[in-house]
């Protein structure tokens, strides 16, 4: 197994209390805040995919989201990364603050927009990587804190801004227009099951905004460091110089042949999660694996993106979905989803094909019925995901071989079993 810049963080981090699935997205999202739209993936009439990304870190409370996210912004800072927005805002001054930069003064603010206008207006005269961005990252350990609660135009507003537009333009209750020019976000943020459940409003799951989340979930770990050690200084100025070499990376990012291939293969043989909840996200998981592909391969120091780069990616990204449905706790639970889940790991686990009664003791607190239980099994074998033998009066059911994780293109099993473990 190849050594990477996430396990040399990792090794860097040493033993925390928190997961290493908060700590490997942490600094995943510091890159991508670095890397802004200096680099990109050309993905033909789609357009340019930039790296920014959203992620939630999602646990109960004290599984130490709050420590992930402050090791890692650590770093960030002693690269003089200023562009932070605050920790708590209201929609409407988060975007009049996006349009002067966070990280101009009150004093200067005027000059600067007038200086963005001016550097937009003549674009065509720069060179197309060096033309002026605006840069937000949006860093902070309790995401309701600072979306508030059940704010669906704010979320709107963060949907429409994932999507890196040439310009955003909005016109504010006090009837102040906003123009912010080239606008590139990521977020980073801390979020429990529960909170997720109370604070976010059902209708973020069709308007778009789960699906441009990576909800990473993590149990707590149970590990107690009364005295945590000091940071490396060796590792530690190691890894800001490899945040300060993506920050100065400019261009488009080539795909080798191997990597060409397997991310189609990947795309081609996905299969849909089981959690309907999740149907908007796998419909844009190829964005997802992209973006991942683009900070990872800048992380390495390298503009051409390599198979071994697109499998520790989709390694990474396998096994953070395989929890999804975790993240979301009771919210916008439908119907037999939770049953379904439980059914998939228990398969998982099994050497081999199951009875339906055994299944039954499973997903028993889950469902009203017993026939129900074929309702859910006839949904996951529609899918693809499921085989049903029947032999006399009984029934036995067994995991396709395309959803075991070791038969999963692109997918290092080594990785993603030693993922699972730390």
């Amino acid at each position: 197994m190849i050594q990477s810049p996430l396990d040399d963080y990792l090794s860097y981090i040493g033993k925390t209390e928190s997961p290493a699935i908060y700590h490997r997205w942490s600094l995943i999202s510091c890159v991508a805040a670095v890397l802004e739209r200096k680099v990109w993936f050309d993905w033909g009439h789609i357009g340019r995919v930039y790296p920014n990304m959203y992620v939630l870190l999602v646990g109960a409370p004290g599984t130490r989201k709050d420590t992930a996210i402050n090791a890692a912004t650590k770093l960030l800072k002693l690269t003089e990364y200023k562009s932070f927005a605050p920790t708590r805002t209201t929609r409407e001054k988060f975007l009049m603050d996006f349009e002067l930069g966070f990280c101009s003064t009150a004093l200067d603010a005027t000059m600067k927009s007038a200086q963005d206008e001016f550097e937009h207006l003549f674009s065509n005269l720069i060179k197309p990587m060096d033309v002026k961005t605006s840069a937000c990252f949006i860093c902070v350990g309790e995401f309701i804190d600072f979306i508030g609660q059940k704010n669906v135009n704010f979320l709107n507003t963060l949907t429409v801004l994932w999507d890196n537009l040439q310009v955003y333009e909005d016109k504010l209750k006090n009837s102040k227009s906003v123009k912010i020019i080239r606008p590139v976000q990521n977020i980073l943020g801390g979020i429990t099951p529960s909170t997720f459940a109370t604070g976010m409003p059902a209708e973020v799951i069709g308007t778009g905004f789960t699906s441009r989340v990576i909800l990473a979930y993590s149990d707590p770990t149970n590990i107690r460091i009364t005295y945590p050690a000091s940071p490396d200084v060796d590792k530690q100025q190691a890894l800001v110089a490899m945040l300060k070499n993506a920050s100065e990376m400019r261009g488009e990012l080539k795909q080798t042949p191997a990597a060409r291939a397997l991310v189609d293969r990947i795309y081609q043989e996905g299969m849909p999660p089981n959690d309907i909840r999740l149907q908007y996200y796998f419909a844009r998981r190829l964005a997802h694996l992209l973006k991942l592909c683009i900070t990872i391969s800048c992380m390495k120091g390298e503009m051409e993106m390599t198979a071994d780069t697109v499998t520790e990616a989709n390694t990474l990204l396998t096994y953070t979905e395989s929890n999804m449905h975790k993240a979301l706790g009771e919210f916008g639970n439908a119907k037999f989803s939770e049953a379904a889940q439980k059914i998939m790991e228990f398969l998982g686990n099994a050497d081999g094909p199951v009875l339906v009664d055994s299944l039954w003791e499973c997903v028993s607190m889950n469902l009203d019925k017993y026939f129900q239980i074929f309702d859910v099994l006839d949904n996951l074998q529609k899918a693809g995901k499921i085989s049903i033998a029947k032999a006399t009066e009984f029934h036995s059911v067994m995991l396709n071989k395309a959803t075991l994780k070791e038969n999963l293109p692109g997918v290092d099993y080594e990785r993603y079993i030693k993922e699972a473990k730390i």
